[in-house]
């Protein structure tokens, strides 16, 4: 047709369409939620409370925080956990001794700092990066 004002429907301008709607839609839905009456603070005052009764977790001795990580280190199947030493003092879990590599490293740091009652983790520990005769 000639002089003809129509354009022709691409799959780009029909993303557009449905992009537009959509955020229309979502526009009228987000007003709708927003209208919900509110209570006054004349109203806020007459109902009750709940009481909410708040209780602190114990904290764990250093003892129990070292037998917990030297528990999660001899239960890990990646872990050699004889050559790795866990003390603790005031929450600071230290962790000595040696490692295969560098992924028993970290994932022996991982545990420590799981572990409940854990507020730092300090490594001393060493790779054995050595490699063995014959192999």
């Amino acid at each position: 047709m000639i002089g003809s004002n129509w354009q022709r429907v691409t799959p780009r301008s029909t993303r557009l369409c449905v992009a537009l709607m959509v955020i229309v839609l979502l526009g009228r839905l987000g007003s709708a939620v927003a209208q919900v009456p509110r209570d006054t603070k004349s109203e806020r005052g007459k109902t009750p409370l709940e009481e909410v009764v708040v209780t602190a977790q114990r904290h764990l001795t250093d003892e129990q925080v070292t037998e917990q990580v030297e528990r999660a280190l001899g239960d890990d199947p990646y872990i050699y956990a004889e050559h790795v030493t866990v003390t603790t003092s005031k929450g600071v879990v230290t962790c000595e001794g040696i490692v295969g590599d560098a992924a028993e490293l970290r994932r022996v740091l991982r545990i420590c700092r799981r572990a409940s009652g854990s507020k730092r983790v300090v490594s001393e520990l060493e790779i054995n990066d050595s490699i063995p005769e014959g192999g």
